[in-house]
């Protein structure tokens, strides 16, 4: 996300700033989409609770001594307490999927390639064998079905044929 930090938790990235906007961002902005806030997430992405050493915990908005989730648990607690209709994630091993479960929200982790990943910033890069998808984290399960299509009537193969 330009102008907005983007260091996957870790105190080494933690001044880094985006230079340009991820091509799922910029489809969603072109659909009308207002973003406002970037959420938590643990150190390396690659955690099924929500802890790094710049943010501290992110616990579960309903029950504090229950994780929100991870890695995509700050956008799980936001959502959760109504502070968002809905929001992007991360997901390998079930990073979108775990905050859904975890705050009674809807999530989806796409086909890998199904979704562009065009400028987005990957911990994981050159490790071809664990390959993230970005998704959908909503309240209404419609909304699933909006932000596909949003994104997909744009052909974003077209733009980031990865």
């Amino acid at each position: 996300m330009r102008n907005r930090r983007n260091n996957a938790g870790w105190m080494k990235l933690i001044d880094r700033i985006g230079e340009d906007d991820a091509l799922i961002l910029k489809i969603l902005y072109e659909a009308g989409a207002i973003f406002y806030v970037r959420t938590t997430e643990p150190q390396s992405l690659m955690q099924l609770e929500c802890n790094s050493p710049i943010y501290g915990i992110t616990v579960n908005p309903f029950n504090r001594n229950l994780t929100s989730g991870g890695s995509t648990g700050g956008e799980g607690a936001l959502l959760g307490l109504k502070g968002s209709v809905m929001g992007i994630g991360s997901d390998i091993g079930g990073s979108i999927r775990s905050p859904a479960a975890n705050n009674g929200l809807y999530g989806l982790k796409p086909t890998t390639f199904r979704l562009p990943r065009g400028g987005s910033k990957a911990t994981q890069a050159g490790r071809e064998s664990i390959i993230g998808v970005l998704g959908p984290l909503v309240r209404a399960r419609e909304d699933i079905h909006l932000f596909m299509k949003t994104i997909l009537d744009t052909e974003p193969w077209l733009r980031d044929p990865s």
